[in-house]
């Protein structure tokens, strides 16, 4: 069973799977499958939803960017110093990787306290960057 979003933000799911459908995006199709799993999950697995919905993001960018040892912080400062990206998308994810630090990631020190609309608009935000950085020339 998958839970029903609005018919574009579906269309988003389904373009991201297609993106993550190439060879090296493996290891991102694969957390990105996790957090889907998370998001349908009865109940939905918050938590798990957040954390691999970044992963598959971050995955995704150090695979761009060749950088596969570097932190999300890492490829956003690579994207920022060669101005590749506008700076005001730069700061969205820049803003997602600060969510994630506080609320989501390995760092917590916080319960985790996202509202059922907070961890969709995390969840989206993430198929979002994944979509930017997939199809990035």
């Amino acid at each position: 069973m998958q839970r029903a979003l609005p018919s574009a933000a579906h269309g988003r799911v389904q373009a991201a799977i297609q993106e993550l459908s190439n060879p090296r995006f493996l290891a991102a199709a694969q957390l990105f499958n996790d957090a889907r799993d998370a998001y349908d999950d009865r109940p939905r697995r918050d938590v798990d939803t957040c954390t691999n919905a970044f992963k598959g993001m971050e995955s995704v960018a150090k695979v761009v960017f060749n950088m596969p040892s570097a932190t999300f912080g890492n490829v956003l400062g690579h994207i920022r110093a060669g101005s590749l990206l506008t700076s005001e998308i730069i700061g969205v994810l820049e803003s997602i990787n600060t969510l994630r630090n506080s609320k989501f990631g390995h760092g917590m020190q916080a319960r985790f306290d996202l509202s059922p609309a907070e961890v969709d608009f995390t969840y989206l935000s993430c198929i979002g960057g994944i979509l930017l950085f997939a199809r990035r020339p």
